[in-house]
């Protein structure tokens, strides 16, 4: 069943509507001193201050916008199987006020809906530890239209109106740490005012697989600084919610995520050396397979590691 979450990457997803993410908005009121609330209707609300409100829109000049995110993986619930944005749905949080007079469409009626669109979107979402690349290789969701009434400012369309995220993106969800790059060309001068945004995940509803236990194997990595070698980890899950995972490692790397059946999606690494987040894969009872994606705080050392795990 669909279940609407308070999830702070779910409202960055959502403003694909408009630039919103310029201003940053962080959980629990951090982030620029905005807030954002959730109703019992699962509408996600921003609603302090200038966040959301009177971003600048010039003509023309893509606006490229990088914000990472991090979030304490189950604080709002999951895991997920699927993420959907119904763009239209949005549509009357949303204004967009032309700096200048627009040609409206030929019409007697009071209000009609723009031939031409006010901007277009592209968004990009990738792991954390990709944030110098994401907004080239991240996963890539648009372009989008954004329409708007001549009269009142409106939005009034927004195509393609809904956004299904792809598989990968809903593991980035349930690792719990991600970097979204929007890039946005404005076709007008204006500003942007933003209400409030909703959107719908889908809960997990394949029982988690049992994954804990000890497990050994190899690891590659690819990428600025490449090596290889055997590693060794330990896999804990929590007895009364086998969903919520977490692992150690021989080098002393820690990581937590959430399990949908046969998958393990997580983040960590070293605190003060280096993040790391993946996927875990249980391939048989005995045999697994993992992948992930690193970064040293530096930022000199980065790229993507694969294991082949065997369990004790």
């Amino acid at each position: 069943m669909s279940q609407r979450r308070l999830l702070c990457f779910g409202l960055y997803f959502s403003l694909l509507l408009l630039i919103v993410a310029v201003i940053p908005i962080g959980c629990n009121g951090g982030g620029g001193g905005g807030s954002i609330g959730i109703s019992s209707t699962g509408v996600v609300t921003v609603n302090t201050g200038a966040v959301g409100k009177n971003i600048v829109l010039n003509d023309g000049v893509p606006k490229q916008i990088i914000k990472q995110l991090n979030f304490t993986v189950g604080n709002f619930g999951g895991p997920y199987e699927g993420l959907t944005v119904d763009l239209s749905a949005h549509i009357p949080w949303v204004t967009v006020t032309p700096a200048g007079p627009r040609a409206a469409p030929a019409s007697n009626t009071a209000s009609k809906l723009l031939t031409t669109p006010s901007a277009t979107m592209d968004i990009y979402l990738a792991r954390e530890e990709d944030v110098d690349t994401v907004c080239t290789t991240g996963i890539h969701y648009g372009p989008f239209e954004i329409f708007t009434d001549d009269t009142d400012s409106q939005v009034g369309d927004v195509q393609p109106a809904s956004i299904t995220a792809t598989e990968a993106t809903v593991d980035i969800i349930n690792a719990g740490s991600l970097v979204i790059c929007m890039i946005v060309t404005p076709v007008i001068d204006a500003t942007v005012d933003l209400d409030s945004v909703s959107f719908d995940l889908d809960e997990c509803t394949t029982p988690p697989a049992d994954i804990a236990g000890s497990w050994q194997g190899t690891y590659f990595c690819t990428g600025t600084c490449p090596e290889s070698g055997n590693v060794s980890l330990t896999v804990t899950q929590d007895p009364a919610n086998m969903s919520r995972a977490s692992y150690t490692d021989d080098s002393g790397a820690s990581y937590q995520g959430s399990v949908c059946g046969n998958k393990f999606s997580y983040t960590g690494g070293v605190p003060g050396n280096y993040d790391e987040s993946g996927t875990f894969i249980l391939d048989s009872p005995g045999s697994a397979s993992k992948t992930s994606t690193f970064r040293d705080i530096s930022g000199f050392c980065s790229g993507t590691c694969t294991d082949v795990l065997t369990k004790n």
